[in-house]
């Protein structure tokens, strides 16, 4: 029987530095990053298959449809993400960990790998958020909009094995990288 290490997978809510958490917890533990496929085009220095594997719309579309995906999540920006569990597997398969972020819940894969995924839910409170969305130059509307997704995320925060609040990110790694400690010894 092949042993499976553990896939941690972090979610939050918008601005809450979870993929900076995370990466920086993985160079600690040397984890490699479960690379998720996307509809949306690559942002400025990203790389097509080491940040995402980014897809058109349209063959997003297709492998979604296709079930190619264990779970299909999007952001608060409508955007598209998916995951195979197959890459899962590979990643974290003969003991490996891995990690992954992710907008959204991910109920399909957190079922499938059951004990080995560990879910840590990332946040910032309300007065932050609005704050570094204002820094960004966002609309009343656009935070408005932010702000109710703010607040369905943190009504299912319960469903996560952990639970990060990040009122500085130094502290907020500090305690992520005890969490993960915990499950790699």
């Amino acid at each position: 029987m092949k042993k499976t290490g553990f896939l941690f997978i972090w979610v939050g809510t918008s601005k809450s530095a979870r993929k900076d958490i995370a990466h920086r917890v993985a160079l600690q533990f040397n984890l490699p990053k479960v690379v998720k496929y996307t509809s949306r085009s690559p942002r400025i220095g990203e790389i097509q298959g080491i940040d995402q594997h980014y897809l058109s719309s349209e063959k997003f579309a297709a492998m979604a449809d296709q079930g190619a995906f264990v779970d299909v999540v999007s952001n608060d920006r409508g955007e598209r993400f998916g995951m195979t569990i197959e890459d899962v597997h590979a990643a974290i398969g003969a003991g490996r960990s891995a990690y992954m972020t992710s907008p959204d819940a991910l109920p399909n894969l957190t079922a499938a790998l059951g004990p080995a995924a560990v879910t840590i839910f990332t946040l910032t409170d309300k007065a932050r958020l609005r704050a570094r969305l204002l820094e960004l130059g966002e609309t009343e509307k656009q935070i408005m909009e932010r702000m109710r997704h703010y607040d369905a995320k943190i009504s299912q925060s319960t469903q996560y094995r952990h639970v990060l609040r990040n009122d500085s990110t130094f502290d907020a790694v500090d305690e992520a990288i005890k969490i993960v400690r915990g499950y790699l010894g």
